[in-house]
C-alpha cells in the first residue's frame, strides 16, 4: 500500500499532460506517513522547471478490479508547486476503502484509473490516467 500511496502522490503531481509532462518530475519520495487508515501524507521532492506555479486539485485515482471497486484516493487539498524550482512537498491523500480486506494487500488484477484539475498560469485542465494494471502504472512512475 505504502508504494500505490506514493504513486498516487506522484502521479497527482507528474501527470500533467503534454510537454508540460517533460517540465515536472518527481525527483525522490521521501516517505509516507500514515495518519489514520484511511488518511495518509507522501512526502515528493518534485522538479518544476516550466515558467509557471503550477497548482493541482480534485486529484483521483481508482483502484478496481473486474469485480468492483477496492479503494478510491483522494488529494485531500490543492497542492501548489512553485515556478523553476525543486521543492518538497507534503501530498495529504485521503484513502476510501470499498473493500476492508483490501488495506491489507493489493490483490492481482487490479486496474487503476484517474484523473486531476491542473491549473498552470490563467489555463485550466483536467488529466486522466485511463485503465491500467497496477504493475504498470507503479513501473511508469514509480522508479
Amino acid at each position: 500500500m505504502r508504494k500505490v500511496l506514493i504513486v498516487a502522490a506522484a502521479v497527482l503531481l507528474a501527470s500533467c499532460g503534454g510537454n508540460l509532462r517533460d517540465k515536472v518530475t518527481v525527483v525522490s519520495a521521501a516517505n509516507v506517513e500514515m495518519e489514520t487508515l484511511s488518511k495518509a501524507t507522501v512526502t515528493l521532492t518534485v522538479d518544476n522547471s516550466s515558467c509557471h506555479k503550477i497548482r493541482i486539485f480534485d486529484g483521483r485515482l481508482r483502484l478496481h478490479t473486474d469485480r468492483g471497486d477496492i479503494a478510491t484516493v483522494l488529494l485531500n487539498e490543492e497542492i501548489t508547486i512553485p515556478r523553476k524550482a525543486v521543492t518538497e512537498l507534503k501530498v495529504p491523500l485521503r484513502i476510501r476503502f470499498n473493500d476492508p480486506l483490501a488495506a491489507l494487500g493489493i490483490p492481482s488484477g487490479v486496474m487503476v484509473s484517474g484523473e486531476a484539475r491542473v491549473r498552470m498560469g490563467p489555463l485550466r485542465k483536467k488529466i486522466y490516467v485511463r485503465d491500467e494494471p497496477v504493475s504498470e502504472f507503479i513501473d511508469n512512475f514509480a522508479e
